[in-house]
């Protein structure tokens, strides 16, 4: 099974308690399911995954895997504190019917590369779904260096990295230096198009599960070599991503799925509720990326 296509990095729905809206969710993957998506991932950050329990995890990674169309490629979001809270975890998406796991970089004081190596390799030496790497911008002091991520790529079961969305072009180099075996996919990026264009074969994004179609065009568009279009499609929707990316973040993106006709509602605590200038500014910049 391989990783190619968009994929969406689905939100999580929670009702006005903050509590899992089982509902909602199975209602939003049906209306996902009708565009040509290659998957979902599921209670990654996009998701909050940090933000639920176990019995939360399961109980949305479940309820998507039974809502999904046949033949969606279900990557499971996992954040954990520890190796073997990390193993069990992937253990039961593995059960539940998940091809893959995205793991994100572990949150520890005194972060080392040697740490985070460490904690993949350990990971995936006893994992029983291949790794993929949810990789932090290059401004987050958990992002992983790409030395690192050359040396991870090596690994029989560590297979991509989603990699953090980046302004400029220097992570490119990522797509030549890694194992031939071994995916880059295009993360939340206000620049998609020079990764598709460079050979990146697919997105995960929450801004897919925002407006899918948008996003399956601009993917399109580069495939067929259609570089122009796909560009203006870009240029089109990053000043809604830019502002989703470094101003209103999970708050924002579910904003601007109640915009486009799917259910986002609040975030869950501590994250905290948009302004009426937030929403204001999400409105605009939403202008003409429906789907």
């Amino acid at each position: 099974m391989k990783l190619t296509g968009v994929f969406a990095a689905l939100p999580t729905s929670f009702d006005y308690l903050g509590d899992v809206y089982q509902a909602k969710i199975t209602q939003n993957v049906g209306r996902w399911n009708r565009a040509d998506l290659a998957g979902y991932l599921v209670a990654g950050r996009t998701g909050e995954g940090a933000l639920l329990n176990i019995e939360e995890k399961l109980m949305v990674w479940e309820l998507t895997a039974q809502e999904a169309k046949t033949g969606a490629v279900l990557l499971a979001g996992i954040s954990s504190q520890g190796v073997q809270e990390t193993l069990e975890l992937i253990k039961q998406a593995e059960k539940i019917g998940y091809h893959f796991a995205v793991v994100s970089p572990l949150s520890m004081e005194n972060f080392t590369p040697d740490r985070i190596s460490l904690y993949y390799r350990s990971v995936a030496d006893q994992a029983s779904l291949p790794i993929v790497i949810d990789n932090l911008s290059a401004g987050n002091p958990m992002h992983v260096p790409m030395t690192v991520m050359t040396a991870l790529g090596e690994h029989p079961n560590i297979v991509a990295v989603v990699d953090g969305f980046t302004e400029g072009q220097s992570d490119l180099a990522l797509l030549g230096a890694l194992a031939k075996d071994f995916t880059v996919l295009v993360g939340d990026s206000p620049s998609p198009v020079p990764w598709l264009t460079a050979g990146s074969p697919g997105i995960i994004s929450g801004f897919a599960a925002m407006a899918p179609f948008f996003f399956l065009n601009l993917a399109e568009a580069v495939k067929t070599r259609e570089y122009n279009a796909a560009q203006d499609l870009e240029r089109h929707a990053q000043k809604l991503v830019s502002l989703l990316l470094h101003h209103y973040g999970i708050p924002g993106l579910k904003y601007a799925l109640d915009l486009n006709g799917y259910y986002g509602g609040l975030a869950r605590l501590p994250l905290s509720p948009l302004t009426s200038k937030a929403k204001q500014e999400i409105e605009t910049a939403i202008y003409g990326i429906r789907s």
